[in-house]
């Protein structure tokens, strides 16, 4: 099971093509080699963010199929890579004794695959479009006391506040991008297809939205480990 990943929104293709897709190569090298009388399966964990700008499939979500074009993908150079690296995988299902042996989840049923044609591609998520960021904000008010602002009156205040060396500052040509354009078209939030998912996940089949409980248990992770 392949999870490592240089998780930085601000580098480009080219930076993960040095230091991240090669490894994914050398990891499918080894299991092709592998010593055994059938290949071990490979797990490769992708990203929802592969495939964000796809088209949705008939059931009404993003298909769990590994697209045909970098253009499906996030233009972030970490979604991209994540979309070379799905290719990858593809292609060593199509051309190796891996076939039948891979699976894709995006971060996004570990078995043989029984049709020789496809590789599985999952959706690990939550499926539910709720709650929504400013319910899970007053959760955490009732943690912390802090103010509830706009995104684009925080990426303003973020911009204005001169912390240089703020870590939040080095994405804020993202956040602008993301928050502050006017330009662009607001979008529904985007439902990803689990009929595939579901069947041999069970967790998945009934799995609840994300309650208040839920946050404060993460708030309370965080402010414990995180500085």
């Amino acid at each position: 099971m392949h999870i490592a990943w240089t998780v930085n929104f601000r580098l480009k293709l080219p930076s993960f093509a040095k230091n991240n897709l090669p490894g994914v190569k050398t990891l499918l090298d080894l299991a092709v080699a592998a010593p055994r009388a059938r290949c071990p399966r490979f797990v490769y964990c992708s990203s929802t963010a592969s495939i964000i700008s796809a088209t949705a499939d008939q059931p009404g979500g993003l298909p769990e199929h590994v697209t045909e074009g970098p253009s499906f993908a996030s233009p972030l150079g970490y979604a991209r890579s994540k979309w070379v690296a799905e290719q990858i995988c593809l292609e060593a299902h199509r051309q190796t004794a891996l076939k039948g042996r891979i699976a894709v989840p995006s971060s996004k049923r570990l078995r043989t695959n029984t049709n020789d044609d496809e590789m599985y591609v999952y959706h690990v998520l939550n499926p539910h479009q709720q709650p929504m960021w400013h319910a899970m904000l007053q959760w955490l008010k009732k943690k912390e006391d802090f103010d509830i602002v706009s995104p684009q009156e925080w990426v303003n205040s973020l911009e204005n506040s001169g912390l240089t060396e703020h870590s939040a500052m080095k994405l804020l040509g993202l956040w602008k991008e993301t928050y502050c354009d006017a330009t662009q078209e607001k979008k529904p939030r985007p439902q990803f297809s689990m009929v595939e998912t579901v069947k041999p996940v069970r967790a998945l089949r009934d799995i609840p939205p994300v309650g208040g409980a839920c946050m404060g248990k993460i708030w309370d992770w965080v402010q414990a480990n995180v500085h």
